[in-house]
């Protein structure tokens, strides 16, 4: 889209814009203006959400203690493999231009990553009023939805989390997703379906299969308050151990990216 300056009104106007056209294949916009002046490129910001789904695991590619996050958005797919307190965009695919190419491969801080993102026109950080310019989306309880990712990213080296077609339409108060155990990956277990709210946390007796939601937890699932608590008890010793021996500056940099990314709220 374009827009000229209106300077009777100090403000961005598309009025006199005509005859829009995109070229594709060149990256060309031609158009007519109907008043002379400065002129500005205009895109939607938020033309990637909502996501299709989204998945993080510990990576088994590289050295040990990494972990890869896995975002298909509604226009690219973006791949960020994270160690200690970086990270690297290792995939984009579906990209408009090779602009972002240069940086496949490169570590950065994350806020510098998420600055070279924008500025190149893929912008998967929505802010806190993105829900107001964006249909199909899930509006979490952002306290409990920023404990989870806390949860999640002391987990990040020993389980699987993935996305739920229960989780959009639950409500405010149910944040639903799936995970397993992911060790060997060789040797993957199925995917359960794991039910979080403000109070609790629960492996609740239903798949991505299932003709409706159930909230029932499995035979013989106890209380706990969340679910770092619920994989201390419900986890094997190895998983433990992974827990044990994370390293607190990965836990805070896949804490920082999950709530900046909100894959629960925007899939």
């Amino acid at each position: 889209m374009a827009a000229n300056w209106d300077p009777n009104n100090n403000y961005w106007s598309t009025e006199e814009i005509h005859d829009l056209k995109f070229n594709e294949d060149k990256q060309t916009v031609t158009f007519r203006s109907g008043r002379m002046g400065p002129i500005a490129l205009l895109s939607f910001r938020y033309c990637n959400l909502p996501y299709q789904t989204w998945e993080m695991k510990p990576d088994f590619k590289g050295p040990p203690g990494g972990v890869i996050l896995t975002i298909t958005a509604s226009v690219v797919i973006i791949e960020f493999t994270i160690r200690d307190d970086k990270i690297c965009m290792s995939q984009l695919q579906n990209g408009t231009t090779n602009a972002l190419q240069n940086y496949i491969g490169m570590f950065f801080k994350p806020k510098k990553m998420m600055k070279i993102l924008q500025d190149g026109g893929v912008d998967i950080f929505p802010p806190a009023d993105a829900f107001c310019y964006v249909e199909g989306t899930s509006e979490k309880h952002r306290v409990a939805e920023d404990h989870l990712y806390h949860c999640m990213a002391l987990l990040s080296t020993g389980y699987n989390f993935t996305w739920s077609r229960w989780n959009l339409l639950a409500g405010r108060r149910n944040m639903v997703l799936q995970m397993r155990e992911c060790l060997d990956r060789k040797k993957m277990p199925s995917y359960k379906l794991l039910h979080v709210t403000p109070l609790k946390a629960a492996i609740v007796e239903c798949t991505e299969v299932s003709s409706s939601f159930n909230d029932q937890g499995i035979e013989g699932m106890k209380f706990y308050a969340d679910l770092y608590n619920l994989a201390l008890d419900q986890g094997s010793p190895q998983s433990k151990k992974k827990m044990e021996e994370i390293s607190f500056i990965l836990v805070e940099t896949v804490r920082e990216l999950l709530c900046a990314i909100r894959p629960l709220c925007f899939s």
